[in-house]
């Protein structure tokens, strides 16, 4: 949080702004509470996911087509 006082007002304002907009802040600050390390490992996790589904989407459109 920055030093001065009319900074960190700021940066409140921003973040409910933010809030109002419709951004959930809680997994932003979630995510930030892990270390790089476990972010990148989350990530990597979501893409196996990802990749998992694609592939079986294929899968299924062949077998669909013959």
């Amino acid at each position: 949080m920055p030093d001065d006082p009319t900074d960190a007002k700021e940066e409140r304002d921003v973040l409910a702004e933010a809030e109002q907009e419709g951004i959930d802040l809680s997994l932003l600050r979630e995510n930030l509470r892990l270390t790089p390390t476990e972010r990148v490992e989350r990530n990597l996790r979501c893409l196996r996911s990802l990749l998992d589904v694609r592939e079986a989407g294929i899968a299924h459109r062949k077998k669909l087509n013959g």
